[in-house]
């Protein structure tokens, strides 16, 4: 009977698994190309800070991007981020998305991430604009 009961929640667990990795597979397979562009876009984003490349990240928010910073967030330009970025960029280089729930109404888009930041979990809101066929990050909030 224990044989039986094991083999019984075996099976339940591998079908489990696999029919996790299918639907996985199948959600990511269903994006759109303006959805895969904008995930890939906060993809580089994150990995140029937690690689302090600041160019890299800087690429990512169009020059009249508003940016969220500081305790205050208090809001300011790329240009006025720019300043201060060399010396907090990859101040914590375990920025990770843990999931992105994106939507795009023509040009524009709104991504609401989930984030773990310094060991915190937290979400982090963007808007985006799709300028000349790319995308780039209009304002943040968190």
């Amino acid at each position: 009977m224990y044989r039986r009961l094991l083999s019984i929640s075996l099976i339940i667990c591998v079908m489990y698994l696999v029919i996790g990795c299918v639907t996985s597979e199948k959600q990511i397979k269903e994006m759109s190309p303006d959805e895969q562009a904008i995930s890939q876009l906060l993809d580089n984003m994150v990995n140029a800070w937690n690689n302090k490349d600041v160019a890299g990240y800087l690429s990512a928010w169009h020059d009249d991007a508003k940016m969220m910073i500081g305790k205050e967030k208090a809001i300011v330009s790329k240009k006025e981020f720019s300043k201060t970025l060399p010396a907090k960029i990859g101040s914590t280089s375990d920025w990770k998305f843990k999931s992105k729930k994106i939507k795009i109404n023509d040009d524009k888009a709104t991504v609401k991430a989930r984030t773990l930041y310094g060991g915190v979990l937290f979400y982090y809101y963007f808007n985006l604009a799709k300028e000349n066929g790319k995308w780039f990050i209009m304002s943040d909030r968190w």
